[in-house]
């Protein structure tokens, strides 16, 4: 059986769970060796660590300054941040406003947050790889190719402490309304046994929506919702992964 060409394609956990494990072992060697093999890669960008350094402290200075001054952004809910344990963030998505709303929603529980974004379009070229792999916590999931690959490159972060932001529509909503879910965030919090806590972020959508270069609005807020445990996610899913 072939790699699924899109993740969008699988449509519930039971299809998640048969695709990840009916993928052949074979399939994913060819895939990793096509990944070392590209030759772009070897005329990658090399950041010098103290330009790194610099820059980060930059970027989230902006970052600050964009979402406390220039925007009038309003926080609901933090009390239900779980700082006990990692988790996975999941929200709707309207904006690329969305990921720092949500780093600047968690407040403290922001710093160690990795958010899962689409390698084909923030990683596809050198330079923005060597932005996106220095100066942001962007981690790269593939939307084609090898699902098996994408999951455990995304899994591992869980499994090393980090917080982790996943956007469950799969991309930015053309009209600012929610679409479906897909199943990937419930496959990554059983496999890596994390809890879930849902954010709603409202007026992303106003203020810089898909093909906007210039903020249209100014009032921007996150709802942080209650913090689902991994226990209880289990037990909602149980009957339905043992089918």
């Amino acid at each position: 059986m072939t790699a699924p060409e899109r993740l969008n394609e699988v449509q519930d956990v039971r299809e998640l769970l048969t695709v990840v494990d009916r993928q052949p072992a074979q399939g994913a060697k060819r895939e990793t060796a096509r990944l070392r093999l590209d030759p772009e890669k070897d005329d990658e960008i090399h950041i010098p660590e103290l330009l790194k350094t610099v820059g980060n402290k930059t970027v989230e200075l902006a970052q600050r300054a964009l979402y406390e001054r220039l925007l009038r952004t309003k926080y609901e809910g933090r009390s239900n941040i779980p700082y006990h344990t990692n988790f996975i963030v999941a929200a709707n998505h309207a904006s690329h406003l969305d990921m720092g709303l949500v780093k600047m929603a968690l407040d403290d529980a922001g710093e160690d947050l990795v958010a899962l974004a689409a390698a084909d379009y923030f990683f596809d070229t050198k330079y923005k790889r060597a932005y996106m792999e220095n100066f942001t916590n962007l981690v790269p999931m593939e939307r084609t190719g090898s699902l098996r690959q994408s999951l455990r490159h995304a899994r591992s972060f869980l499994d090393r402490g980090y917080n982790a932001l996943i956007f469950p529509e799969g991309t930015r909503s053309m009209s600012g309304q929610m679409a479906d879910f897909k199943p990937v965030i419930g496959y990554l919090a059983l496999a890596a046994r994390v809890g879930i806590l849902p954010m709603y972020l409202h007026g992303a959508y106003e203020a810089f929506p898909k093909g906007s270069t210039l903020l249209k609005g100014r009032d921007v807020s996150a709802r942080i919702g209650r913090f689902i445990e991994i226990d209880e996610l289990e037990s909602l899913t149980q009957r339905l992964v043992s089918r």
